[in-house]
């Protein structure tokens, strides 16, 4: 125990520490019985060090960073001869030998090992060539006999996505059979990880802002909360709160930069919710995410608030799709909590004001009423009397980029209710109230204050090499109040706005902004939008997808000159009108003529058929039918809770 404690108490622990967890070596998936007892008991032994600890020690800092490095210790993935992915049963005895070697008081030769077969790894990657275009095979022949139904067909596959067939039916089954459809799915249909090394476009995406301040906000809004086992405290997360989350946490999900996977390695630990190791770590880990405080001598504190970043490809268009993936323990700790935020954030962000709706943050099935609310107020419009020299508009907004771009202050000025930088025009200056503020997020400040008022180190794992990205602005995509806070950032603006234009409407689903009234009305609220988004959120705003549509025009083949006029009087905010005389898609449902509606609806599930092929190449018929049923089916099925029966009849034949 003394050689335990000296190691801990050493400049090398942290040193290793802080090497495996930029390395962040793959980890065991999942293991037998056996190995799940090896590695309870671990972790069981570590909670008892863990919980005669003094909170904020020194030493404490040192326990929470060797519990949080756990899986990367104990579960480390053992290499094999052809470099192929471990069979189960050798991750499951590598497992138990660590877990073995650990409760020996081996620790220092374990990180040790650990980091430098890290280093080796990262070697080795960074020596690698870069991959060769692959060679797309010729399709094989169709099967014979009278109207064949092969189970492989490569008609409809990107020739790109062919060559690697094999193994994306391999990791969709193993997905598939762990009861995470949805994840199988996306393996098979969607082009993955960008192949090249995207680093510049990641920079690109993820703008230097500077840093937030809290300086005129109530200190006692961000601090943290008491701890658990103050006589007074009154915290959401609970043992039993994480293990309700972590049941409905999928199976077979990518491990985090620490090698934790929810369900199969945090889920083991609240089996028993009221057990003294469910409790230890609530209180000590989960507790520390929640708090958003890690106590001194913790590993890089930038870096458990950042995670691994992803590149997803968007091909066939260019460009890359960045998606954060934060710390297991983060993202277990917001599920948690989420429950009881639901109400107060559904009632916040769409009654706050009677003419703003934001359907992106606690509304069950927000698309579809963000839709059908347009679709209704669109409609309304067309049948009653209308002004020709002023008909009613639909001006709708295309913000780019805007979750990773959206200054912080806003969002956090939102939830303390106080401004620190001028709003509106100087309308609101600093120190002043805010209107409209978010306080039902005031109960999880500690937490945003963590994530959100300090930098995060992002782990870019790109082909050949590793590279490491500071966050400084925007929500991170892979958060799971990512969606929340950009509204909270958003909506005290867009309740302001309508303020100033009385006669208009506002309906948003998170970056998706359309406002509708008269055509000059409508035009004038985006013109304004536009331009106190720039200053105020740091958003861009791409004029060229963004649109105007005119209900009572939909039978003209060419727009009149009311649309010049009018277009006229707002320079700086062109919106394109001829391309959306028939329609628009809003949230990707069509919005129109009935001629419109039924070519976008024909286009769906041609979309929807072109994946078919994907699904055939299956070798297991039972996943094949599930997926079918449960992946390709209810794909319609937001298209058809969203446009009009008569018109859906034959889509959904």
């Amino acid at each position: 125990m003394d050689d335990l404690l000296r190691f801990l108490a050493s400049d090398e622990f942290l040193k290793c520490g802080n090497s495996i967890l930029d390395n962040g070596r793959p980890t065991c998936e999942s293991g037998n019985l056996r190995a799940q007892k090896a590695w309870i008991e671990a972790c069981t032994g570590v909670a008892a060090l863990l919980a005669q600890t003094a909170r904020d020690s020194e030493a404490d800092g040192r326990f929470v960073s060797l519990a949080l490095l756990l899986p990367q210790l104990l579960k480390q993935r053992p290499g094999t001869r052809g470099g192929g992915d471990p069979s189960s049963w050798s991750q499951s005895q590598a497992t138990i030998k660590l877990c073995q070697s650990f409760k020996r008081g081996n620790l220092p030769s374990i990180m040790r090992k650990a980091a430098r077969e890290g280093e080796k790894l990262l070697a080795k990657r960074r020596l690698r060539r870069p991959p060769a275009p692959p060679v797309v095979p010729p399709p094989p022949p169709p099967a014979p006999g009278p109207n064949p139904v092969p189970l492989w067909s490569a008609q409809g596959i990107d020739s790109a996505l062919w060559s690697d067939m094999d193994q994306r039916v391999s990791r969709a089954e193993a997905a598939a059979r762990a009861s995470n459809l949805s994840r199988a799915r996306k393996i098979l249909t969607s082009a993955g990880l960008a192949a090249h090394d995207a680093v510049e476009e990641l920079h690109a995406k993820h703008p230097v802002h500077a840093l937030p301040t809290v300086a005129h906000h109530d200190p006692n809004l961000w601090s943290p909360p008491l701890p658990p086992e103050h006589p007074d405290a009154t915290n959401a997360l609970t043992p039993l709160a994480l293990a309700k989350a972590l049941r409905k946490s999928p199976r077979g999900g990518a491990a985090d930069q620490l090698g934790w996977r929810a369900h199969e390695d945090i889920g083991p630990l609240f089996s028993d919710s009221e057990s003294d190791l469910a409790k230890t770590f609530c209180d000590r880990i989960a507790f520390c995410f929640f708090s958003g405080h890690f106590p001194p001598d913790t590993l890089d504190v930038p870096t458990l608030w950042g995670g691994n970043l992803i590149a997803l490809s968007k091909a066939p268009k260019p460009g890359v799709r960045p998606i954060l993936i934060g710390q297991a323990w983060r993202r277990l700790v917001a599920r948690a909590v989420t429950p009881g935020l639901r109400a107060p954030c559904e009632e916040y962000f769409t009654g706050a004001h009677p003419r703003v709706f934001q359907f992106a943050a606690g509304v069950k099935d927000g698309a579809s009423h963000a839709v059908n609310l347009t679709r209704t107020l669109l409609d309304v419009a067309k049948v009653t009397a209308c002004d020709p020299l002023n008909p009613t508009a639909a001006a709708v907004s295309d913000i780019t980029n805007g979750f990773n771009e959206i200054a912080r202050q806003p969002i956090l000025d939102s939830i303390a209710g106080i401004a620190s930088i001028a709003y509106d025009g100087n309308r609101i200056l600093p120190g002043e109230a805010l209107p409209y503020s978010c306080t039902p997020l005031a109960g999880i400040a500690p937490f945003v204050a963590g994530a959100y008022l300090n930098r995060a180190t992002a782990r870019y794992s790109a082909p050949n090499d590793v590279h490491f990205i500071d966050v400084t602005a925007g929500v991170q995509q892979g958060d799971v109040f990512g969606s929340t806070l950009f509204c909270a950032g958003l909506h005290p603006l867009l309740c302001r706005l309508m303020d100033r234009h009385p006669e208009v409407i506002c309906v948003a689903y998170a970056d998706n902004v359309t406002f509708i009234g008269k055509l000059s009305l409508a035009w004038a609220a985006l013109d304004e939008f536009n331009k106190l988004a720039r200053e105020d959120l740091k958003l861009r705003i791409n004029t060229s997808e963004s649109l105007i549509h005119v209900p009572s025009w939909r039978a003209l083949a060419e727009p009149p000159a009311l649309y010049n006029e009018v277009s006229a009087c707002f320079p700086n905010t062109p919106l394109d009108c001829r391309e959306t005389l028939q329609g628009f898609k809003f949230l990707g449902a069509p919005l129109g003529i009935d001629s419109f509606i039924t070519s976008s609806l024909d286009a769906a599930v041609a979309n929807i058929t072109s994946e078919l092929p994907f699904f055939g190449a299956l070798t297991d018929g039972l996943l094949h039918y599930r997926l079918l049923r449960f992946c390709v089916a209810p794909r319609m099925d937001y298209l058809l809770r969203t446009t009009n029966p008569i018109l859906a009849t034959d889509a959904a034949r």
